[in-house]
């Protein structure tokens, strides 16, 4: 079950319409509700803020919070490398 101090993280990595972006991975997979149909957004917020169990979407928000946060990594590496050669070049 995720944690609410863990919801608010995953809610800031992930940005605006992180529900939208939860609902897309679980259709990509196929994961849908036990009536054959795809979560609703209301139930989707529910187990982002630990008000519901439910391992398999579960799994999907940690799996895009994962990736998200290894974008994020590699894009502040690509800013960070840039901004060497920038200072490289500037300074030499």
């Amino acid at each position: 079950m995720i944690k609410k101090s863990q919801a608010e993280t995953i809610k800031e990595i992930l940005g605006p319409g992180f529900l939208l972006q939860i609902a897309d991975r679980l259709f990509e997979k196929r994961i849908l509700s036990y009536r054959g149909k795809p979560f609703t957004s209301g139930y989707l917020s529910g187990v982002l803020n630990g008000n519901h169990s439910n391992t398999e979407v579960e799994d999907a928000i940690w799996e895009l919070f994962e990736e998200r946060t290894k974008q994020l990594e590699e894009k502040k590496q690509r800013r960070e490398a840039a901004i060497e050669a920038a200072k490289e070049l500037t300074n030499g």
